[in-house]
């Protein structure tokens, strides 16, 4: 590997306003974004053989920090909105998480990998597990299946402690300390992670110890002092580390390039220094990466922070999201006054091109969070307007389509080239319940805000996603669905005659098929128990 391999710290220091910078003001969401200047070209080529790591499905999706679910309006601001009558879904599905083992010390240990947050963190064998209300109760009631037996090798990290929350109210924090830790054949021998000793947290399926975070340092939970506490009203500074990936880089273990090939239903693989060595259609299409910086977090706006970058289009139903007619009619149009709208408050009602929306791409979301008036258009093209459903017993709550109904094509424009979703991605079999006789799947695209959004499992696992931070871009190609196996639920898709031309991909009209409905044991409820069909509270198709 050359001398001039790339130091993060530079990309962290180069940034540019040449591609985009907007402030959304009209919105309690500010939201600036910014270019960030790549030093060196793409690599373009897999990863060693030695630097793929296997991934395992686990039962339950990872918890979400606050931060991402701000931005996303799933935080108790969303949840006010639902109180006030607007459709809100609470977006806690369980389902699909992605689960690695990693050696910390002489220790394996199932972690779950995160491209939405930076930490590694693991349970030590001395960790407290609190209740709801913050008392202790037995280690059993956090369902942690291996706690971490050793201390920091390299000793204590002074001045700085681990902290962060969760949705549900869960929350861990601890001291930072130096180990070595080893994944795909790296090992970086000194590594600063956490030993998340105190909190509440449920480890429900039982199948994962921590979280392996791979986003950039400024998303670090890290605060300054030497007293770990809980995040909810802690005042001091946030502060900053080189987590895993980026210390791999800067001591020349790896290239500065990693990429997820995930399968909706089980599985995939993580590969360091290239592209996943798996069956693609077509070549790779990149995207450039821009800054992601919130209202709400606590780092410079000069940092990289989320994958990010900007859709060009979205193709549902064989027409470009700007030619349906329900993206082109504002609230203004409607003729029931009277009606509750569906947008937030604060938020106009202008319809803007979705070029001006950032998404994030974030593994540790099974499903796709995007701006409620594209979501409209979306579920409009359902044969049955999907409906609110309870589909977990915990209160989750989920927009929902009978399981064995027709679904739309849906397809999102990724540099000129148009990525199509499965059935299996637009509608979740594994996520289902029984209303009233009918089984009911979750839909793999559901509401948040206007100005942003995130590409979860329900995207990743139909493409082969290179972050490439060296320059600067994301890549995707399609997968081979030919080549990822038995169990995605649903049928193949069928172009049909709809097509989108200019050379950007095609698309067809519908799916063929209808989507199976699932046996009573495949959900993540009780298919026979507790689901129940809630309220649209307006939200108009």
């Amino acid at each position: 590997m050359s001398s001039g391999l790339l130091i993060l710290s530079t990309i962290l220091s180069s940034i540019s306003a040449t591609l985009i910078t907007s402030s959304i003001n009209e919105s309690p969401y500010s939201i600036e974004l910014r270019s960030v200047a790549g030093t060196q070209t793409p690599i373009l080529g897999v990863a060693p053989k030695g630097c793929h790591v296997k991934l395992r499905r686990g039962a339950h999706a990872l918890p979400k920090h606050l931060a991402l679910r701000s931005v996303l309006g799933l935080d108790q601001d969303h949840i006010g909105r639902r109180e006030e009558a607007e459709p809100v879904a609470t977006v806690r599905l369980t389902g699909q998480s992605y689960i690695a083992d990693v050696t910390v010390g002489d220790q394996e240990i199932p972690l779950l990998v995160d491209t939405g947050s930076a930490d590694l963190w693991v349970a030590p064998a001395t960790f407290v597990c609190l209740d709801e209300n913050h008392n202790e109760t037995s280690k059993e009631a956090c369902n942690i299946p291996v706690y971490f037996e050793g201390t920091f090798s390299g000793g204590v990290a002074e001045d700085q402690y681990f902290s962060t929350s969760y949705d549900n109210g869960q929350y861990v924090y601890g001291e930072y300390g130096y180990e070595s830790v080893t994944l795909g054949g790296i090992t970086v021998p000194k590594q600063q992670i956490a030993l998340a000793s105190t909190g509440h947290f449920r480890a429900i399926s039982g199948d994962y110890s921590g979280i392996m975070g791979l986003a950039f340092p400024a998303m670090t939970a890290a605060r300054s002092g030497g007293n770990p506490q809980e995040t909810v009203d802690n005042e001091e500074d946030a502060a900053s580390y080189d987590p895993w990936f980026t210390s791999a880089v800067k001591q020349n273990l790896t290239e500065p390039i990693f990429s997820l090939a995930l399968d909706i239903d089980g599985g995939g693989v993580f590969a360091l220094g290239g592209a996943a060595d798996v069956p693609i259609k077509g070549d790779f299409v990149s995207t450039p990466i821009v800054t992601f910086n919130l209202n709400k977090e606590d780092h410079s706006d000069a940092e990289l922070t989320y994958y990010a970058f900007m859709t060009e289009d979205y193709i549902i139903a064989g027409k470009r999201l700007s030619d349906h007619s329900q993206w082109n009619t504002t609230d203004d149009d409607d003729d029931d006054d009277n009606a509750p709208d569906e947008t937030s408050p604060g938020q106009n009602h202008h319809r803007r091109h979705p070029d001006i929306y950032p998404v994030i791409v974030d593994s540790g979301y099974p499903i796709n969070i995007l701006p409620p008036s594209l979501i409209k258009v979306l579920y409009s093209a359902f044969p049955t307007p999907p409906e609110l459903v309870e589909i977990q017993d915990d209160g989750a709550v989920l927009f929902a389509a009978p399981c064995d109904t027709e679904v739309p094509s849906f397809g999102i424009q990724i540099g000129g080239h148009v990525f199509e979703q499965s059935p299996g991605d637009l509608l979740i079999a594994s996520a289902n319940v029984t209303v009233n006789g009918t089984a009911f799947c979750a839909l793999g695209s559901q509401p948040g805000i206007e100005e942003a959004g995130a590409l979860g499992v329900a995207f990743l696992s139909s493409v082969v996603a290179v972050f490439d931070i060296g320059a600067s871009e994301m890549r995707f190609a399609q997968r081979d669905g030919d080549a990822l196996g038995a169990g995605i639920a649903g049928g193949s898709s069928d172009h049909g005659n709809g097509t989108v031309g200019d050379g950007q991909g095609s698309i067809g009209g519908s799916s063929t098929g209808n989507m199976p409905a699932p046996p009573a044991t495949s959900g993540v409820a009780n298919t026979n128990a507790g689901g129940r069909l809630l309220p649209l509270w307006g939200f108009r198709f």
